[in-house]
Order: C-alpha cells, then sequence, then structure tokens
C-alpha cells in the first residue's frame, strides 16, 4: 500500500489556525486593556488581525494555491511583534507577550501553509484536479 502524505490538507489545516490566531488578534485589544495605548494602538490589533483571518481564509478557502498571501502574513506577524514599539504599550506586559506569542505562532504557520502548498505543487495527490 502507498502512503502519500496530504499537503493541501495540512495547508488549509496551518492556513485555518492562521484565522483563529488572526481573530485572536483581532479581540486582544479588549482582553489585554489597550486603551491606556489611545485608540491606534486599538486600531492597529483590529485591521491587522482581521487582515492576517482574511488572507490566511484566501488560503484555507481557495482551490488554487497563493503562498504569496502565507508570506505577507510572515510580514504582518513581524509587524505585530514590534507594533507594542511603535504605538507605545510596552507597559502592558500581557499585551507584549500576547503580541510575541501571536506573531511567532502565525509566522510558524504562515510558513508551514507555504511549505506544505510549495510539496503539493511538486508532488500532487493521486487523483487530485489540477491547479
Amino acid at each position: 500500500m502507498l502512503l502519500t502524505r496530504n499537503y493541501d490538507a495540512q495547508a488549509r489545516i496551518a492556513s485555518g489556525i492562521n484565522i483563529l490566531l488572526g481573530i485572536w488578534l483581532f479581540v486582544s485589544p479588549w482582553v489585554f486593556g489597550y486603551e491606556a495605548a489611545g485608540s491606534a494602538a486599538i486600531w492597529n490589533s483590529v485591521i491587522v488581525g482581521a487582515l492576517i483571518a482574511i488572507l490566511a481564509a484566501g488560503n484555507c478557502f481557495s482551490h488554487h494555491t497563493r503562498t504569496g498571501l502565507n508570506w505577507i502574513n510572515v510580514l504582518l506577524a513581524l509587524w505585530t511583534m514590534i507594533s507594542p514599539l511603535v504605538y507605545g504599550y510596552t507597559a502592558n506586559t500581557g499585551g507584549v507577550r500576547d503580541n510575541i506569542a501571536l506573531a511567532i505562532l502565525v509566522a510558524w504557520f504562515a510558513i508551514r501553509s507555504d511549505d506544505a502548498m510549495t510539496a503539493a505543487k511538486k508532488h500532487p495527490a493521486p487523483n487530485a484536479p489540477a491547479h
């Protein structure tokens, strides 16, 4: 019996996790109380979280490989990591730790999704539709 890896499923799972992480970033200002940092810090998390979730959904639910969306999510993850410095809420330890953890996870799952998409192109599953 020949076993093959389902790279499409791996990419979808990694992107699906990034959808959830983007949603978490969207709501995190209210969980960690960014109000003291001002509305710009709140809007940053809302917008970046929404973008991460939308781009990951584009990967997760598309029938075409869109590896570029993963790399945009890596860039958004890097921005998420430095945004507490930019918006001045480094004293909010919970918020900073949350941003760092989210950034690492989003980047890791985006790279995993990209790796799986690349592998799926190189090694398509038997009877898989052409992309």
